[in-house]
């Protein structure tokens, strides 16, 4: 017999992030300063890997796009 399990969506994005962490740390890919891939201009206010987290929670969560909620 299987039993449904539900996850709390904070569960959910803290569990997603250090999946997402980790696998860009075992192919070598690390953060300076909430940067990914280098580039010029100020240092991002929101690092991006939560950026990355928050785009793989949408996809799981079947959002079609983000602008559904720029009302």
């Amino acid at each position: 017999m299987s039993h449904a399990t539900t996850v709390s969506l904070e569960d959910l994005v803290t569990a997603t992030y250090c999946a997402l962490d980790d696998a860009l740390v075992s192919v070598e890919i690390k953060a300076k300063d909430g940067i990914l891939i280098p580039r010029t201009g100020p240092a991002p206010e929101v690092d991006d890997r939560e950026i990355l987290c928050l785009s793989i929670i949408q996809e799981v969560l079947g959002f079609d796009s983000d602008l559904m909620f720029s009302r």
